[in-house]
This record gives structure tokens, C-alpha cells and sequence, in this order.
């Protein structure tokens, strides 16, 4: 479980502040914040009415860039660290499997914020919790309701703020953590559509959380694609002139089905008797379907090595020369 909560404390000074005064005497939002991970929790809130002077020392901006900055650090890497505002203790975010465990350890020495979030394992003086799993969906769901709630707040107290470095950081932030993407491996394989949450015709720049994991890698095995590996688990079909998704390939980690029956490590024979509309092209030496579908198989095994979606006009003799040059 992931609660993020915070408190604006400081709403009268922001509602009646210049965007002038902002810039220049501020620039960061004040009050109280609270973490919690499953039972654990970091920082403190309240919701009681506020003693005399009581502002909250917790920089909300801050938290909220950091955390969506966690989100997009995990999407491409298997280890984040990230100091916590105060330089004497950290989180870790350590993908184990499916799930992310979460450290929070204490150091003697200050922090040097170089980076927000980075990948060297940091040697815990003291450990305040550890071995607390979450799911990353579920932390980057929370990030994103928290975040847009926050700015939503801040902007509704001062349309001028919108207009802040803080504010614009923070939406342009936001847009880029919306655009991580992880692969459902169990997604059902949809001809002329997609697989794994992924849609054929999406452009690359769409798909660049994934494309930029540190376990992906990029080839280029013809004129007109470009064929990127995601950690065994898909392959991406590029068209190198238009920038889009033409052809989805399932790898050995892939668990989904085609037509809810066809799925990877399966012995073909048996994956034919679950839908005969498959032939077999003896020049490619893969099984084609109309449905729009290709079966590759392993030679070793002869079972279901790759099955690819892909679209529509890709084996169109009519649409040929303008699937190539990208004119689709």
C-alpha cells in the first residue's frame, strides 16, 4: 500500500501573492507531508486547526517533483536511490520480481544532491524500516492523483502561480510520468491491435520509457525498421521514416494468449488444432493467419517461439511501397 498526503499550510500568503513576489521571494510551496508504505510512514500531518505560526517545514513541490521523478527513474532502471530533502537519510526502490522493496535507511554524512534519483547502492548507518513491497503501478497511480491534486489546489488559491517555474516544472513533470508505460504480460495478443497494453501504430516517442530501459536493446535488421528487444519480454517494430509501431512480436516472458487458446511454449501442432486458419510460408518459415497474425516457431522444440501482430498493410501487396516509405 502507497498513501502520500499533504497539507497546504500556507494557503492565505499563497492566494494573495504577485507572480512577482513569487519568483522572487519564494518560488517554493511549504506544509506538511506524509509517506506511507504499507504501516510506515515518513513526515508528519494533521488535520486539526493550526496553532499559532504553525506553517509546516516540509517543501511539497519538492516531494512531488521527486516522487514522479522515482516513478520514471523505475520504469527504466531496477535500483533507485533517492536522498530525501535534509541530506541524513533515504529511500531505496529495489524491484524484486513484480514488486518494488522499499529501504529507508539513515547515513551519518550529509547527502551532495548531484541527482535526484540515482543507481549507486548506499550503505545504510541506520535502517528505519525495510523489506516493504509495493507495486510500482500502485505507486505511480498515487504519484499521479497526489500531484494533480496538488497543482490543481495551488492554481485554484492563484491562477498566476501556473505561470511559476515551480508549477510549470511540476505539470511538465507530470506529462512525462503519465507517458511511462510497463508491458502487461498476461494481456490477451489482439490481431491488427496490439499486445501487452501496447498499440500498434503508437509512435516511438510514445514508447521511449521502454525503448530506454537499461536492458533494452536496438537493432536494425532491414531498410525501412528498426527492431528494439525489451528484456525478453517483446519485441518493437519501428518504421524508421514515419516513427511508428508497425509489427509487435511476444518473447519467452510473455504469458498472454492469442484468441484466449495460442500462447508462447506451446507445441504448434497443438496450437493448430486451436485455430486451422494458420499456413505455413516455406520461404519465411513462419505461420501466417488472415486474421492477421505470424507464428515463428523454435526448430529444437517445434513449439510457439514469437507470435506477432502487426498492421494492417504490412503484408498488403496494393499498400506495399507506402507501408515502407511510412506513407500510413
Amino acid at each position: 500500500m502507497v498513501k502520500i498526503e499533504y497539507r497546504l499550510t500556507e494557503a492565505d500568503y499563497l492566494k494573495n501573492i504577485t507572480l512577482e513576489e513569487f519568483m522572487k521571494d519564494s518560488v517554493n510551496i511549504y506544509g506538511m507531508f506524509q509517506l506511507t508504505i504499507n504501516d510506515k510512514s515518513i513526515g508528519y500531518i494533521h488535520n486539526r486547526e493550526l496553532a499559532d505560526e504553525e506553517l509546516g517545514d516540509e517543501i511539497l513541490d519538492l516531494w512531488m517533483e521527486d516522487l514522479m521523478e522515482i516513478v520514471i527513474y523505475l520504469a527504466k532502471n531496477e535500483l533507485a536511490i533517492y536522498p530525501i530533502v535534509g541530506g541524513l537519510s533515504y529511500l531505496e526502490f529495489k524491484k524484486q520480481g513484480k514488486a518494488i522493496k522499499v529501504k529507508w535507511g539513515g547515513v551519518n554524512d550529509f547527502f551532495h544532491r548531484n541527482a535526484v534519483v540515482f543507481t549507486k547502492e548506499v550503505k545504510a548507518e541506520e535502517v528505519y524500516f525495510d523489506n516493504q513491497f509495493i507495486d510500482l503501478q500502485q505507486l505511480k497511480t498515487e504519484v499521479e492523483i497526489q500531484c494533480s491534486e496538488f497543482i490543481e489546489e495551488v492554481i485554484q488559491l492563484n491562477e498566476q502561480l501556473r505561470h511559476s517555474g515551480t508549477m510549470k516544472n511540476l505539470i511538465s513533470k507530470l506529462e512525462e510520468m503519465r507517458k511511462v508505460k510497463e508491458i502487461d504480460l498476461t494481456a490477451p495478443i489482439i490481431p491488427y491491435e496490439g499486445l501487452g497494453g501496447i498499440k500498434l501504430n503508437t509512435h516511438i516517442s510514445e514508447l521511449r520509457f521502454l525503448i530506454e530501459q537499461e536492458n533494452t536493446k536496438a537493432i536494425i535488421p532491414f531498410g525501412f525498421g528498426l527492431r528494439y528487444e525489451v528484456d525478453g519480454k517483446v519485441f518493437l517494430h519501428f518504421n524508421i521514416y514515419n516513427g511508428k509501431l508497425y509489427k509487435i512480436t511476444t518473447l519467452e516472458k510473455y504469458t498472454g494468449k492469442l484468441f484466449d487458446k495460442i500462447y508462447v511454449g506451446q507445441p504448434i501442432k497443438e496450437a493448430l488444432e486451436c485455430d486451422p486458419s494458420f499456413f505455413y510460408l516455406d520461404f519465411e518459415e513462419v505461420y501466417e493467419s488472415p486474421k492477421g497474425v505470424l507464428i515463428e516457431t523454435d526448430p529444437l522444440t517445434d513449439c510457439v517461439m514469437w507470435i506477432s501482430v502487426f498492421h494492417e498493410k504490412m503484408l498488403s501487396d496494393e499498400f506495399l511501397k507506402e507501408f515502407h516509405e511510412g506513407l500510413w
